[in-house]
């Protein structure tokens, strides 16, 4: 069986008849959300590496 790509991601982002400017909407913020989480986890590792 054979798949589409944006049949696939569209249905965990996006409606199914949305533009690539509707995707980028919805995924920039979740990308940048994950971006920050990590920031964050790693300012604190190395802040107890250095104060431990």
């Amino acid at each position: 069986m054979h798949y589409n790509f944006w049949d696939l991601t569209s249905g965990f982002f996006v409606k199914p008849d949305a533009t690539i400017n509707g995707y980028l909407n919805d995924v920039v913020p979740l990308f940048i959300g994950f971006l920050t989480i990590v920031g964050v986890f790693k300012v604190c590792c190395e802040f107890f590496r250095l104060l431990y």
